[in-house]
């Protein structure tokens, strides 16, 4: 059985390739949510990294975020893909409002 290949991704210049964590199916007290009723999770996992915004001089002011950071997106990010069952949200990084740590 052939293995499956870790996708590779290279966002062009802000962009921040982020897996969404698994939404919450049951909450606090219990109750067992129908996906139509579950919000979608605001907090990921950076998968790629663009290279930065190009400055006049031509060099680059790279991201802030990096591959592997926790991070929590704006309500208002649109441009999702699924690729190998996963879904991935492809932001700028000015949606990304917060790196998360301890969590």
């Amino acid at each position: 059985m052939p293995r499956k290949r870790t996708p590779e991704f290279n966002p062009i210049g802000t962009r921040i390739i982020v897996e969404r964590d698994p939404p919450e199916d049951v909450t606090e007290g219990g109750i067992v949510l129908p996906d139509a009723s579950q919000d979608k999770p605001r907090l990921g996992t950076v998968k790629a990294v663009g290279p930065g915004k190009p400055l006049p001089d031509g060099t680059r002011l790279s991201c802030q975020c990096n591959v592997g950071d926790r991070v929590l997106l704006s309500n208002f990010t649109n441009e999702v893909f699924v690729h190998d069952d996963v879904e991935y949200v492809l932001v700028r990084e000015e949606d990304v409002l917060s790196i998360v740590s301890n969590l």
